[in-house]
C-alpha cells in the first residue's frame, strides 16, 4: 500500500493489532499475506474503534500521505519516516484535517510572529491549507496554517 508507513504511525496501536491479524491469518489457512493488508486490517479497525465510515479514514489517511509528498517537494528533500519530526507532522495533519472537517477552529496567539518570523514555512503552509480546503471543500483557518507552519519550519531547520 502506497501509505502503508502514514497508516502505521498514524494508527500504531491499531497496525499492531493488525500485524497479528495476518500472522494468525496466515498461520491458520497456511497461506503468505503480505505486509501491506495490515495497512487496510488497521484502517479498518481503526474506522470501527473511531464510529466512523472506512472511506473516511482512508481518504484522510490518502490525503496526508499526499500533503506530505507535496511538503517535500517544496522543501527539496525526503522527510525521513522514522523522524520524530515526521511522526509529529502527520500527526498534526491528522488533527487538523479533523478539526477542519468538524468545523472546530483553533486559536493562535503566536500568528503574527509565525508569520514574520518562518516566512517559507509559512507560504509552504499556506499551499498545503490550500490542498487541504480543496480536498474537503472547507476553509482552512489562518490560524491552522501558523501551526503548521511550525512544523514545516522544523523541517526546513534539519
Amino acid at each position: 500500500m502506497i501509505f502503508n508507513q502514514e497508516i502505521s504511525a498514524l494508527y500504531k496501536d491499531d497496525y499492531k493489532i493488525a500485524l497479528k491479524a495476518i500472522d494468525i491469518i496466515s498461520g491458520r489457512l497456511n497461506i503468505k499475506l503480505p505486509e501491506d493488508e495490515a495497512g487496510f486490517i488497521a484502517l479498518h479497525l481503526h474506522a470501527a474503534f473511531e464510529n466512523s465510515g472506512v472511506s473516511v479514514t482512508m481518504k484522510n489517511t490518502r490525503l496526508v500521505s499526499e500533503l506530505v509528498k507535496n511538503i517535500e517537494d517544496m522543501i527539496d528533500r525526503k522527510i525521513e519516516t522514522d523522524s520524530i519530526d515526521y511522526l509529529r507532522l502527520i500527526t498534526h495533519l491528522k488533527f487538523a484535517i479533523d478539526r477542519i472537517e468538524r468545523g472546530m477552529p483553533i486559536s493562535n496567539e503566536l500568528l503574527l510572529p509565525i508569520k514574520r518570523k518562518f516566512k517559507k514555512a509559512y507560504k509552504i503552509a499556506t499551499n498545503v491549507a490550500k490542498l487541504i480546503g480543496n480536498s474537503l471543500d472547507k476553509d482552512v483557518p489562518e490560524d491552522e496554517i501558523g501551526y503548521l507552519a511550525i512544523h514545516i519550519q522544523r523541517l526546513i531547520n534539519d
